[in-house]
């Protein structure tokens, strides 16, 4: 669910020759530069490791990687990123990817340093166990298909909206179990 250890030995692998503080990547002695997707700045690689591994696996990816620059950062100037960690912004700001900026936190730490997701964890009732939500999503789903056959689009919008909720109910829940273990 979490991302997987980085190392600056594995950035090495990967071509980058150099990270400066601000987040200005160098892979093969070029500055590399980024593209914003899901919020955040990346930079994608190529390794034929994951090439062969996702052709052996019979995926259809290509042997591109994309990782976070405030990962890469921070993998570089301290050695790796951990395993199932997450390197948060200290100023809320997803852009500003400065070493002075970041700070590794557990998922659980990040999701009690942002309000809106405690609230909102807070707003959800979380008396009924798991199981109670499962059904209810798979029930939800069902409704979902048979409003499609129907082709009746204000039930398929009421479905669509039910489902996510639920979908959240079933996310907030697995958070909130695991600040509280």
């Amino acid at each position: 669910m979490y991302c997987k250890e980085l190392t600056k030995d594995y950035l090495i692998e990967l071509g980058v020759s150099d990270v400066s503080r601000a987040g200005v990547v160098w892979v093969d002695g070029k500055i590399k530069f980024p593209v914003y997707n899901g919020g955040y700045y990346k930079i994608s690689f190529y390794s034929n490791e994951i090439y062969l591994n996702n052709k052996a696996n019979g995926n259809s990816l290509q042997g591109t990687i994309c990782i976070p620059i405030q990962r890469i950062v921070w993998a570089w100037f301290n050695g790796k990123c951990k395993a199932g960690y997450v390197i948060d912004h200290k100023n809320d700001n997803k852009l500003d990817n400065n070493l002075d900026n970041l700070q590794e936190f557990t998922p659980q730490e990040n999701l009690m340093k942002h309000k809106d997701y405690s609230n909102a964890m807070l707003k959800c009732d979380l008396t009924k166990p798991r199981k109670f939500y499962e059904d209810k999503l798979f029930d939800q789903l069902y409704a979902y298909e048979q409003a499609k056959q129907l082709k009746d689009k204000e039930l398929v919008h009421r479905c669509r909206t039910d489902i996510y909720q639920t979908r959240c109910k079933l996310r907030f829940y697995d958070k909130f179990a695991q600040i509280s273990d």
